[in-house]
């Protein structure tokens, strides 16, 4: 199997991962694939002409052969990035900084597959902040609740105790509430 990305190995803008590339093209091997199909399958995910396939084609033919030497040759030609976590205070203050903007209530959109509104979207992407920034007892919760735009602070009341609880209560807000809210305020 072919994969329907190809790799270049210069950190194109549109070039996979190295890894990922390794990972899918090894997905369609079988646990008798031969080194040399292996190889073969390896070159034939990399875009012609271009750093991989040079790269590949300059290795000596006893590397070619065995796909473990190949395979650990690839892994040192690209290896890993080394991704430094944020900070517990770095994701705080991006939990801070997410606001829900009057224009994405009610909008349609689709996040996975899953059509929802813009606030249920936005909540969403505020429970994973709020567990990144290690906040389960949701101290953060009002801050970012003042934040909100003052039609979805009347809708969205209560105290949270959890931020799972003040997502669901975003999320539980209708199209039918918000017109009726904003009705009222004409």
């Amino acid at each position: 199997m072919l994969p329907t990305i190809l790799f270049w190995g210069d950190n194109h803008t549109n070039d996979p991962v190295p890894g990922n590339i390794l990972k899918l093209i090894s997905s369609g091997f079988k646990e008798l694939s031969s080194d040399t199909f292996k190889v073969k399958q390896l070159e034939n995910g990399f875009a012609t002409n271009l750093v991989a396939e040079l790269w590949l084609d300059a290795l000596s033919a006893a590397t070619r052969a065995d796909w473990a030497c190949l395979e650990a040759a690839f892994k040192t030609r690209w290896p890993k990035e080394v991704i430094v976590p944020p900070t517990v205070e770095q994701m705080h203050a991006q939990l801070w900084v997410e606001k829900l903007v009057k224009e994405d209530i009610r909008v349609i959109v689709m996040v996975n597959g899953v059509e929802m509104t813009g606030q249920a979207q936005w909540a969403s992407k505020i429970l994973v902040l709020s567990a990144l920034a290690e906040d389960p007892t949701g101290t953060s919760i009002h801050s970012v609740q003042d934040g909100m735009p003052n039609i979805m602070k009347k809708l969205v009341k209560g105290t949270f105790g959890t931020w799972a609880a003040f997502c669901m209560g975003v999320k539980a807000v209708s199209d039918n509430k918000i017109n009726n809210a904003i009705s009222k305020e004409k």
